[in-house]
């Protein structure tokens, strides 16, 4: 069962929330995009660090290419995934951001790179928060049209009722 937020806010609240939402949303979303890109096009410059240092040994053990190669796939999996977070799949760029930075992480802790693994840790989880705010945001449109439409027809039907009277 679905429950409508003007059950329990009234529509000054709601719209008041629903840009809250909205502001939120563009602001992750543009962090995440333009990070994944900028980190994406990095990863053929070396301009913020030299990432093959970040190869963990045993990805190189089992991936049969160089450094150099792997890290230039994953910059060009970092850029896509930075269009799909601006492209009308925000959501699915996000998720794809969460769970690449995830695995990056995972290459981190076999690296003995704790800290930064970490610090992956939590942006992968802000992209699954962008995510869920890309949901959320859905959803609110939605009801928002659902709303408007049951408006409309209330609208449509008080002449009738008049003209019973």
């Amino acid at each position: 069962m679905q429950t409508s937020l003007l059950v329990f806010f009234d529509e000054g609240m709601v719209n008041f929330l629903k840009q809250d939402i909205e502001d939120v949303w563009g602001f992750l979303k543009a962090v995440y995009g333009t990070a994944a890109i900028v980190v994406g096009l990095d990863k053929f410059t070396f301009l913020l660090a030299d990432w093959t240092g970040y190869v963990s040994p045993l990805v190189l053990s089992v991936v049969p290419l160089p450094a150099s190669a792997i890290v230039n796939i994953v910059g060009i999996v970092e850029i896509a995934a930075g269009i799909i977070i601006f492209s009308q799949w925000t959501k699915i760029g996000s998720y794809i951001v969460s769970a690449w930075i995830t695995v990056v992480a995972l290459n981190l802790v076999m690296n003995g790179a704790y800290d930064i693994a970490v610090r992956d840790l939590i942006i992968a989880a802000g992209a699954f928060v962008l995510a869920k705010f890309t949901i959320i945001k859905e959803k609110a449109v939605q009801e928002e049209v659902h709303h408007s439409m049951h408006h409309s027809e209330l609208m449509k039907m008080k002449p009738s009722l008049k003209s019973v009277v």
